[in-house]
């Protein structure tokens, strides 16, 4: 599989700069069929800004160390009602950006589990982020079924300084705690960095694309089918061609998905 950008990798290393907080129940006035934006914001930070689906505050002296901005700006970038152990979750992603560090955007992004009870709704659980994570050019997520009663977070990474890459990675979810999985290489191209002298020399570039496919059997963690295609290019870098097109099956394991090195099929 592909090698991560640098900025994917400090993806890896600022998951784990987070803290979970338990136990801090705030009542809601929303339920998790109609909350708003606002009414997200309004209960995790006592305001919204004027426009009612941000929230902005002075910015903190420890958040000044890549940021020149007198301010931080939170959104809501995700949330779902997510089943989680018989009980049903408004699973809520907030974000903000703050700076850019060797092309890459970063800042803040949190997590945060409520449910719903006679008052309304309550803050569960969060994880909150202490130092700035890259968030890359977009920020999608989207919520898939792992297994026999279980989630996955599904969030893409996607950068495009210098060269472009396209990131998807999977988390299991369970209250409080976001566990990594597994990640996938969905595109990845250095040729603007790799362009020759002249129309003849060799091209020394790199490009690859990928897809996953969750399998859906009777397991209790469903297999992943990853299929990667590999491609290479034409003197000068001018066009492209398949290389080798190879499909991985990866199976948990108790701990992590692994990659099944006796179903590995050139296609």
């Amino acid at each position: 599989m592909k090698t991560f950008t640098k900025c994917m990798l400090m993806i890896t290393i600022s998951f784990f700069a987070i803290h979970t907080v338990h136990g801090q129940e705030r009542n809601q006035n929303v339920s998790l069929s109609n909350s708003s934006d606002s009414a997200i914001l309004m209960r995790l930070y006592g305001s919204t800004d004027k426009n009612n689906v941000t929230y902005t505050r002075p910015i903190q002296e420890g958040e000044r160390e890549f940021s020149a901005k007198d301010s931080i700006t939170f959104r809501i970038a995700f949330s779902n009602t997510i089943h989680l152990a018989h009980q049903d979750y408004l699973f809520v992603i907030t974000e903000a950006p703050n700076s850019y560090q060797q092309g890459c955007a970063f800042g803040y992004r949190n997590f945060y589990f409520f449910s719903e009870k006679t008052t309304g709704l309550v803050l569960i659980d969060s994880i909150v982020q202490e130092g700035e994570m890259p968030l890359g050019d977009v920020s999608e997520f989207n919520m898939v079924d792992i297994g026999k009663d279980k989630k996955a977070l599904v969030t893409t990474f996607q950068n495009s300084h210098g060269y472009f890459t396209n990131t998807k990675s999977l988390f299991y979810v369970t209250l409080g705690k976001l566990t990594p999985l597994l990640s996938v290489n969905i595109e990845y191209n250095n040729a603007d960095w790799k362009i020759p002298e002249t129309e003849n020399n060799k091209c020394t570039a790199e490009k690859s694309s990928g897809t996953f496919e969750i399998i859906q059997d009777e397991k209790d963690w469903y297999d992943i089918k990853v299929t990667e295609t590999e491609y290479g290019f034409t003197k000068g870098c001018q066009e492209t061609y398949v290389k080798k097109v190879t499909a991985f099956i990866y199976r948990y394991n108790g701990q992590e998905y692994i990659e099944k090195k006796d179903q590995v099929e050139k296609l």
